[in-house]
């Protein structure tokens, strides 16, 4: 389980896991920070990556958007 919360322009999910084993359960957890970025940051990252932008999907293979570069020649 996770409960993600927006600081800005990151977001920190607080992940909980319940792990059964054979003496019990265990619990852990952990907490990930993800940056969010517009679609033009990450193309002038690319730009300035020296990347040519070959394919963009805003859905990607996974709804979180999918970015096709290569080496400019």
């Amino acid at each position: 389980m996770y409960s993600p919360q927006r600081e800005g322009d990151v977001a920190r999910h607080d992940i909980n896991y319940m792990v059964g084993t054979p003496d019990g359960v265990v619990h852990f957890s952990e907490r990930h920070y993800m940056g969010l970025f517009r679609d033009q940051d990450y193309q002038e990252a690319m730009d300035r990556a020296n990347l040519d932008l070959i394919h963009s999907d805003s859905k990607g293979f996974f709804g979180n958007g999918l970015y096709v570069a290569r080496l400019r020649k």
